[in-house]
Order: structure tokens, then sequence, then C-alpha cells
């Protein structure tokens, strides 16, 4: 008799412990959930934009902050649905002559993996088409062959402005 109340306390004993466990997780994964229906709430933070800009240099790209404020031009300060869906913050082709770590093509821009690999591929560009210029003949030449605005010289050397004043607003 006393073997089915002490099988009886163990069953509730273990009931409770599945409870407490299901009562603990299901917060976490709806919050894990939203997370990741919402990626432009962690791509826009001052985290993420610390951690763009720390990449840029150590990539060592030329003209960092020029590099900087023509990510956030370009990604419609990390709004744009090229950057959304495609990791794509240049608003980048495929590219047909150089290295890519690119992985495909959607809407018409190149696409990869993530955001690293965005910046990884724009150093090929850069080594490839950008080298040895200075500030005012990298913005000019950005501005010349890839913008496709005509305020485009203009907005990224406001952009840099601000970034070196005030942080990565």
């Amino acid at each position: 008799m006393r073997d089915i109340y002490f099988k009886g306390f163990i069953v509730i004993i273990q009931a409770l412990i599945v409870g407490i466990i299901i009562f603990v997780s299901v917060p976490i994964v709806r919050h894990f959930a939203e997370q990741k229906s919402k990626p432009y709430l962690i791509r826009d933070s001052v985290s993420f934009q610390d951690s763009v800009l720390n990449f840029i240099f150590d990539l060592r790209l030329e003209h960092p902050y020029i590099v900087f404020a023509q990510a956030k031009e370009e990604s419609g300060n990390w709004t744009s649905v090229v950057w959304l869906e495609n990791n794509n913050m240049f608003g980048m082709k495929m590219p047909e002559r150089r290295a890519t770590l690119a992985i495909g093509i959607k809407r018409g821009y190149a696409v990869y993996k993530d955001w690293r690999d965005c910046l990884i591929d724009y150093a090929f560009f850069q080594s490839a088409y950008m080298r040895n210029l200075s500030e005012d003949e990298y913005v000019k030449k950005l501005a010349s062959s890839y913008a496709e605005n005509e305020a485009y010289e203009r907005n990224l050397k406001l952009h840099k402005k601000l970034i070196k004043q005030n942080g990565k607003q």
C-alpha cells in the first residue's frame, strides 16, 4: 500500500516539474519568435551599427566613415527591402568579373548570407575598383558610377560629418 502512495507522489512531483518547465519556457519561446519576425528592430540598433563600423575598420577598408555613410544611405537608414531581404546594405548587383560572396540574386540585387558577407564583398569591390583614391576622389567616383541620386555625394559627406560628430545616428 505504501508503494502505491509513493508512486502517486512521484507522479505528482513529475507533473509539477513538467508544468513549471512549460510555464517558464513559453514566454522565452514567444520572445524569440517575436524577435525573429522583427529583424529590423535588431539591425537598426546602436550596437548593430557599432558592429558594422567596427567590422569596416577590421577589414581595413579605405575611407571607413564614407563606407559606413554609404551603407546607411543605400540601405535607407537600415529600412530598405533590399537590405532586409538580401542582407545587402550597399544595393550591390551581382558582379560579373570580380570575386564575390553573393549567393544569389533577388529583386535584381545580390543576396548575402549575412551582413558580414556583404561587407566582405564590398571589400572585394573596393579592392578591384576603388583603390588608392583620396576621400574626395572616392566620393566623386561613387557618385558618378554607383549612385542613382543626384545628391549622393552631398548626402555621403553629410552622413560622415554626423557620424564623426554624434556617433552612428
